[in-house]
């Protein structure tokens, strides 16, 4: 298993754009573990800079 999770920063004039965004990709991802299940893009001028991404690759190696 591995875990990744992606902190995002939305602009505040895009607040309402992100929100719905964010639903369509859960949306698009609980039915559905394959990667056959892909969310729709997010537009750019939604955020205010990159991503931050977090990994746990301790859960996929097995390490407590």
């Amino acid at each position: 298993m591995l875990i990744a999770i992606a902190v995002q920063h939305a602009a505040a004039e895009h607040a309402a754009d992100f929100t719905d965004f964010m639903y369509k990709v859960v949306d698009s991802r609980l039915p559905c573990r394959s990667s056959g299940a892909s969310p729709p893009l997010r537009k750019p001028e939604c955020s205010t800079r990159p991503d931050d991404v977090i990994t746990l690759v301790e859960a996929e190696r097995g390490i407590a």
